[in-house]
């Protein structure tokens, strides 16, 4: 009698094909980790492989022009309450909405609206109002 070895699959399992980036027009390849890797010049992001992820990093980095964009852009402005230099909206906001007296926030709780309206009228360098609220709020 003569002993073979037990057969060996011929076949072994295919590997797991790449999912496709769930973006129509997204630059960009899913990695092993299942994330969409963005391939523009300079971008490194990885975030999550979903049309309403990718989309959201597309305008936020890539599209200047957006809301987000144009609200990051330098373009520097003063705090009414404590004559701070801001270089621009988002660390403005960031500064009012602080609760911490050691980096001389203003707790500001509020909408962002009557902030964003002087910030667009204003020219470079001009004083955001916020004293008067400020001065409310302390009393």
């Amino acid at each position: 009698m003569s002993t073979s070895a037990p057969a060996q699959p011929t076949n072994a399992a295919p590997a797991a094909a790449t999912p496709a980036v769930d973006h129509p027009s997204a630059n960009g390849q899913v990695g092993l980790d299942g994330k969409f890797h963005c391939r523009e010049p300079g971008c490194k992001s990885r975030v999550a492989n979903n049309r309403h992820s990718i989309s959201t990093h597309l305008t936020i980095k890539h599209n200047p022009n957006s809301l987000y964009g144009r609200k990051a852009a330098i373009n520097p402005h003063v705090c009414g309450a404590c004559r701070k230099s801001l270089h621009n909206f988002h660390t403005f906001l960031a500064h009012v909405r602080n609760t911490n007296p050691r980096r001389r926030g203003h707790n500001y709780k509020g909408p962002e609206a009557d902030f964003w309206r002087q910030w667009i009228h204003k020219r470079t360098g001009g004083v955001i109002q916020v004293a008067q609220w400020y001065e409310d709020r302390r009393q």
